[in-house]
């Protein structure tokens, strides 16, 4: 069977998905607070994941991120992550980094080396219920059987059920998907058969 999205099944199986709370591992008392995070090099996106969580620690961040998202043309309110970063003279950029007492350059530096990512909310029932205040969570994962790996605003480590969203709303930081090159209404997911999924084309974004 040909696959439809981009190494990420375990959060596109939440999006048709009832928004029970799974089991998550107890965090490790060593990410607990301002506690250096050690990821393995093989998952850098996770210390990405988990500056992006700090920074939604705090209420101006947090609203930035929302408008952003609800502005997205594209399906799913999705936004290329690296390009976000850039907007408005690094506005993102310098959130994330002053949220975790870092330089800038040094968060662009780590951007830059991953994979381009997208950041949207997956779940449909929690893009309709995040308002940008409350509990929330960053996740990420790199391949198909991956349990996604989430941060909270403290900065703590949480592994999460691939096969139920939690009712927290999830924000995912995940590999690109969609051309967020082409028209959003002509968009197409960049791995997709003909069959059709992931980011296919539609007149008009989801809410």
């Amino acid at each position: 069977m040909s696959r439809k999205i981009l190494t990420l099944a375990a959060l596109a199986i939440w999006g048709a998905a009832c928004a029970d709370r799974p089991e998550v591992t107890p965090p490790d008392p060593g990410d607990a607070g301002d506690a250096a995070l050690v990821v393995p090099a093989a998952v850098p996106t996770e210390r990405l994941a988990r500056l992006v969580a700090r920074a939604l620690g705090r209420p101006e961040f947090r609203s930035y991120l929302k408008a952003q998202l609800d502005a997205s043309p594209y399906r799913e309110r999705k936004l290329h992550f690296q390009r976000l970063l850039d907007r408005e003279g690094g506005r993102a950029l310098g959130a994330i980094a002053a949220a975790s007492g870092l330089a800038t350059a040094e968060v662009a530096r780590e951007a830059a080396g991953v994979v381009p990512l997208e950041i949207y909310l997956p779940v449909p029932e929690h893009r309709a219920a995040w308002t940008g205040d409350g509990p929330v969570l960053v996740a990420t994962a790199m391949h198909d059987r991956d349990a996604p790996v989430a941060f909270d605003p403290q900065g703590r480590r949480l592994v999460l059920d691939p096969d139920r969203p939690p009712a927290v709303p999830v924000i995912a930081l995940v590999p690109v998907e969609t051309d967020f090159d082409a028209p959003p209404a002509r968009q197409e997911c960049l791995i997709c058969d003909d069959g059709g999924g992931g980011g296919g084309g539609a007149d008009s974004p989801e809410p």
